[in-house]
């Protein structure tokens, strides 16, 4: 099954949002992939949240979209720093990001937090209930 990036966002499975790939049954993801996908996803909602009031916006990484959504009109800062620990997640999951830094990868835990990171973000914005 393929899963576009509107599904990761707002994928409805068993009654409850899930998060496409990232919690998909019978996909047995690495830590890494849950922190992929999940970054993935936030970026996506933000960008889209933010073109809802400005149809111009071109969408960017994770790390300036968590600017951006912390600064006026947004001022959404539960949002901003969900995604500054999504982003900070992300670059372990590059090896030269570890090596160089001496930070170790992503562990089940962090890929948890990853999820609930994201379904705050959801929840923010008004793309999730719950």
């Amino acid at each position: 099954m393929n899963i576009g990036i509107e599904d990761d966002v707002n994928l409805v499975y068993e009654g409850r949002t899930n998060y496409g790939r990232a919690v998909w049954p019978g996909y047995t993801p690495t830590p890494s992939a849950v922190v992929d996908k999940c970054r993935e996803a936030a970026a996506a909602a933000i960008s889209g949240y933010i073109q809802k009031e400005n149809a111009g916006f071109k969408p960017k990484d994770l790390g300036d979209l968590a600017k951006e959504i912390a600064a006026k009109p947004h001022e959404k800062l539960l949002v901003s720093n969900a995604a500054w620990i999504l982003a900070r997640l992300h670059s372990r999951t590059k090896s030269a990001e570890t090596l160089s830094k001496g930070l170790p990868p992503p562990t089940d835990e962090d890929a948890e937090l990853s999820l609930h990171c994201l379904s705050s973000i959801l929840r923010e914005l008004d793309f999730a209930v719950g």
